[in-house]
This record gives C-alpha cells, sequence and structure tokens, in this order.
C-alpha cells in the first residue's frame, strides 16, 4: 500500500504517497507471455490479499488492474469497495469464509476476462501466494465457498 501522510476526519480526505507504476493488468496482457516474473506478482498478490483476509479486510475488488507494480515491487490500491470484517477470519464462520470468497472470485473473474484458456493456472498461482498467509485449512474453505458461489446461477460463467 501507499505511505499515508494525512488523514483529515472532518473532509474525509486521505493524503497519500503517489504511485508511478505499471497496474498488473498490462503485464498479464502484454505479448511477453506469462513469463516467471509476471506469476511472481499473481502470487504475491495473492499473498497480499491473503494478508488481509486474515487481518479480517476484504478488498472488495482484488483485480490485476488494483495491483500497481513500482520499481519490482507490488502494491494494491483502490480499497474503495474494501470492508473491515472486525475480527480474524475463523474456518467455521459460514459468512466471513463466503465473504471472503466473493473477494476471491473477484479475481477469479477477473483472471477469466484476461486469459480464459489460462484462468485456472493464473487462480492457482494467486492462491499459492494466498495460502502462505492464510494457511491451508483457511485457503482450503475460502476455495470450497468459491465453488460454491459459482455454482449459483448468477454467478455462472457462460
Amino acid at each position: 500500500m501507499p505511505r499515508i501522510y494525512d488523514v483529515d476526519l472532518v473532509n474525509m480526505r486521505i493524503r497519500m504517497e503517489y504511485l508511478n507504476g505499471v497496474p498488473l493488468v498490462k503485464f498479464l496482457m502484454s505479448n511477453e507471455g506469462l513469463n516467471d516474473k509476471v506469476i511472481n506478482y499473481v502470487r504475491i498478490m495473492g499473498n497480499y490479499v491473503g494478508i488481509l483476509h486474515r487481518g479480517g479486510i476484504v478488498h472488495g475488488d482484488p483485480t490485476p488492474a488494483n495491483a500497481l507494480v513500482v520499481d519490482d515491487k507490488l502494491y494494491l490500491i483502490d480499497f474503495g469497495l474494501s470492508e473491515i470484517l472486525g475480527r480474524p477470519p475463523n474456518a467455521q464462520d459460514i459468512r466471513m469464509l463466503y465473504k471472503l470468497a466473493l473477494d476471491l472470485n473477484v479475481t477469479l473473474r477477473s483472471f477469466e476476462a484476461l486469459h480464459k484458456d489460462q484462468s485456472n493456472f493464473l487462480f492457482t498461482e494467486f492462491l499459492n501466494g494466498y495460502r502462505s498467509a492464510m494457511g491451508p485449512e483457511l485457503t482450503d474453505r475460502v476455495k470450497s465457498m468459491v465453488n460454491r458461489i459459482r455454482r449459483m446461477v448468477r454467478y455462472a460463467v457462460r
């Protein structure tokens, strides 16, 4: 995340560091293909989302368009749709797992839109990074919930 310099609660403004970088989506869409560097960025993005989820925060729009590469370092940006859940995730809390899974479903859908034929590979790499922050049990529970969400008619990929 960019450094925050000032928070003005009266005027509801945040002054933060400007990041001059390239959105991860541009790397994914480039003619160079999915090289090791890009795949590593996808894993790092998964790790960052996992760190947020582990802290009880949902990003709201964790797509490659909201991951910025600045000097070979990845930053998550645009927390306008984020939500603080108020507590760390619990493998038995179905409501929380559902919210986390909705976040990951957005990521998977963005991969499908960018690279339909390689979306499962990209999502697996993302989950590898996510797992390193969330641990295997929570990751498996959230991924299972993603699968449930995707079976619902309104979320079906056509």
